[in-house]
Formats: C-alpha cells, sequence, structure tokens
C-alpha cells in the first residue's frame, strides 16, 4: 500500500479530486487541519512562559462567572 498525501486549498478542488478518487475505487481518508496565524502562537509561546516564569493570577470565582 502507497500513500499519498495531497494538499487541497478550496472545496472545489476537493470535492475534483474525490470524484477521481471514488471513480477509481481508490479508498481514501478526510483529515481536516487548521492552521493558527502567527500571533496566536506567539502569545501562547509567551503565555507558557509566563507560567514557567511565575508571572500568572489566580482569579478565585472565575469557575462561578463562566458558568452562570
Amino acid at each position: 500500500m502507497t500513500t499519498l498525501t495531497v494538499h487541497i486549498e478550496n472545496k472545489k478542488s476537493e470535492k475534483a479530486v474525490k470524484a477521481v478518487l471514488d471513480a477509481l475505487g481508490v479508498k481514501y481518508e478526510l483529515e481536516e487541519s487548521v492552521t493558527f496565524p502567527e500571533y496566536v502562537i506567539a502569545g501562547v509561546r509567551k503565555a507558557q512562559e509566563d507560567v514557567k516564569a511565575g508571572r500568572v493570577k489566580k482569579y478565585e470565582g472565575l469557575n462561578a462567572l463562566l458558568n452562570q
């Protein structure tokens, strides 16, 4: 068995590729991927550094606020 990875950028191309694979009787799996913008990744990395350095604040009652 051979695995082929295809990076599809739009729904029209996805539909066409699926039609070809179906016509050929080829089994396939779809996997959606999520790409985060660089500023989001940078923010998460900074937050991780803040936690490691102890620069965090504990918000008492946050669960109660969120569960209203």
